[in-house]
């Protein structure tokens, strides 16, 4: 579902089913960072049969606009949003994101939104497009451009450790389990920690003191300083009794998955490098030169962004 003039939407496998259900909520949302919203736009979160897999961290108090709430729980860099150079977007702004297209089909639901206006012209481009391929795997791609050379951050967040290799990052929680791996044509170094920039009781008097579960945080950063860059992700979501298979492939400029459980398989593929001719599944194909997206699901359908 998706409500456009808010800038929200949720991409679910079957909300009929809440204790399987795989859900990521997206949110681009013009009614900017005023008020109670927060500088978090194109920002995601991913939860598997109500266990939460990738969350906006920070907590709320003791009160509004205490130094933790105001300096991180509002912040760029405490959601699953990108950085440049180390910013993200203006804090108390009215201007906003935008969600920019928005599909669904039974097997599948697209949505893409434009951030670029909230970094206040740090950027020139962040448009974050995701695919859903149900039950389990989404397909994420940020086109990201800025004014001047540049260093770019993807940030993911979680309630628990997560384990690291490689670009390859996998956070669980109650069973549940998301499997990201991330590429970059500029190539990506990851790094984690559990600490909060502003801890939960700075700033505060010490009646207010409370003890808080720090939460984790991974920084993905591309490794060369460039203009324009594409990062991409295929994460996979599954729970603790799921049978489910993923197979990765990295050609000519694209990252590939397969996917396969007892809901069949699916696959998806995504464009890195502009400039990349179609991978062999895609030859012979109609599709467009400029495609950023690919994917087919269970049940055989296209889906060409």
């Amino acid at each position: 579902c998706v409500f456009k003039s808010v800038g929200w939407a949720g991409l679910h496998s079957d909300l009929t089913r809440p204790k399987s259900d795989t859900c990521l909520i997206f949110k681009s949302s013009p009614y900017g960072s005023v008020s109670h919203s927060h500088a978090d736009q194109n920002a995601f979160a991913i939860m598997k049969g109500g266990a939460a897999l990738a969350i906006p961290s920070g907590y709320y108090g003791p009160s509004y606009g205490s130094p933790h709430h105001a300096q991180w729980t509002r912040s760029t860099k405490a959601n699953n949003c990108i950085l440049v150079n180390g910013e993200g977007q203006k804090m108390r702004s009215p201007i906003g994101g935008a969600v920019l297209d928005f599909k669904d089909a039974p097997g599948y639901t697209y949505v893409a939104g434009d951030a670029t206006a909230a970094y206040m012209g740090k950027l020139n481009k962040w448009i974050r497009r995701i695919l859903f391929l149900r039950p389990d795997l989404f397909l994420l791609l940020d086109e990201i451009e800025a004014p001047n050379q540049s260093r770019y951050q993807w940030m993911l967040h979680a309630f628990e450790k997560m384990s690291l290799r490689d670009t390859q990052v996998t956070s669980r929680r109650r069973g549940a389990t998301l499997d990201i791996s991330l590429a970059c044509s500029h190539g990506l170094n990851l790094t984690q920690t559990d600490q909060f920039d502003t801890p939960y009781n700075h700033g505060i008097p010490k009646a207010y003191h409370r003890r808080k579960a720090n939460h984790w945080h991974v920084t993905a950063e591309t490794i060369k300083t460039t203009e324009r860059t594409r990062i991409a992700a295929v994460m996979a979501v599954y729970g603790p009794k799921e049978r489910f298979d993923v197979q990765l492939q990295r050609l000519n400029g694209w990252l590939g998955a397969k996917a396969a459980g007892d809901f069949g398989e699916v696959e998806g593929w995504i464009c890195i490098d502009e400039s990349a001719t179609h991978p062999a599944t895609l030859v012979g194909q109609d599709v467009d030169r400029q495609l950023n997206l690919w994917g087919r699901s269970r049940d055989g359908e296209i889906c060409c962004i």
